[in-house]
């Protein structure tokens, strides 16, 4: 098979435009447009990395885009930053725009005028030169983060690996962020403590300490006891704050067995936001303004 150069020529896609063909390419569209956001703004972490810039990622994409759109219109397919021959530019001592331009021109070059010479190039040669591209641009320092680091953060990378190379890169990056949201909750449940102080006029504080949503709620439950506390227990929450609804059902939940008992229950310390979320789920639990201690000014 021989490779035919020339310049590229305007035209319009000539496929319907109704919802049939919106659900046909609207997948592989986003999907496209993902893996190119998420090399997009990753190469230009690097790049400002290498060269202690501070890129606008904003216009990254916008650029990228526009581009995409317009490549579209000549039969091109969508492309986004390619990091491998970028940190190989910034290798070479490319530092201005000027050397973004040197790449695409060199490749119209040879479209042009060598399209005959790039048809009897072996294809092992092509991928030899990947393998270099590879072997350039990988961050090899990463190796030694084994033992430097949580084992769970070296799970999600070895995962997000593993998953690229078998489907994609935005399906990897998807999956690596749930793996991530996990891995946090989870050490942020962990978190969830209390220390008992017993006051003077007889009322027991419970200082707590840690984040109250979702992930803690178990841990927070078992916090308190209830059936052994006297008969006004005080929930201080200077070094503590409710993130979710979840965290202010287990507060509540906690507060009715209390006043269940018969004891009095004060929240105290509550930070704006959570008293935000207590106000906005009053129709839902059962803390009401009263038990809520008000801050002095």
């Amino acid at each position: 098979m021989s490779l035919k150069g020339g310049l590229p020529q305007f035209y319009l896609p000539q496929i319907s435009l109704n919802w049939e063909t919106l659900q046909t390419i609207f997948p592989y569209a986003f999907i496209a447009g993902l893996v190119g956001l998420t090399e997009a703004s990753l190469t230009l972490r690097v790049i400002d990395e290498m060269t202690d810039t501070k890129g606008d990622t904003d216009k990254e994409i916008v650029a990228q885009g526009l581009g995409n759109l317009a490549n579209g219109f000549f039969g091109g397919m969508g492309g986004d930053a390619m990091i491998g021959q970028s940190i190989i530019n910034i290798k070479s001592g490319g530092r201005t725009r000027i050397s973004a331009l040197v790449a695409p021109l060199g490749l119209l070059t040879f479209i042009l005028f060598g399209s005959s010479i790039i048809g009897v190039i072996p294809l092992a040669v092509l991928v030899g030169v990947m393998f270099m591209v590879v072997i350039g641009t990988f961050k090899w320092e990463s190796l030694k983060y084994s033992g430097k680091i949580p084992r769970a953060d070296i799970i999600v990378m070895i995962a997000v690996t593993l998953i690229t190379i078998l489907t994609d890169l935005a399906t990897a990056v998807f999956i690596g962020v749930i793996l991530s949201a996990l891995v946090f909750a989870w050490e942020k449940g962990t978190e969830a403590a209390a220390k008992e102080i017993n006051n003077a006029d007889g009322s027991k504080t419970y200082k707590l300490n840690g984040s109250v949503f979702f992930g803690s709620v178990l841990n927070f439950q078992d916090l308190f006891t209830p059936n052994d506390d006297p008969d006004h227990v005080i929930f201080d929450f200077e070094k503590a704050k409710v993130m979710d609804y979840s965290g202010v059902e287990a507060i509540s939940a906690m507060v009715d067995k209390y006043e269940s008992l018969g004891k009095k229950v004060t929240l105290k310390h509550v930070g704006s936001y959570s008293t935000h979320l207590f106000k906005k789920a009053k129709n839902i639990t059962s803390i009401h303004k009263d038990i809520i201690e008000k801050r002095k000014s």
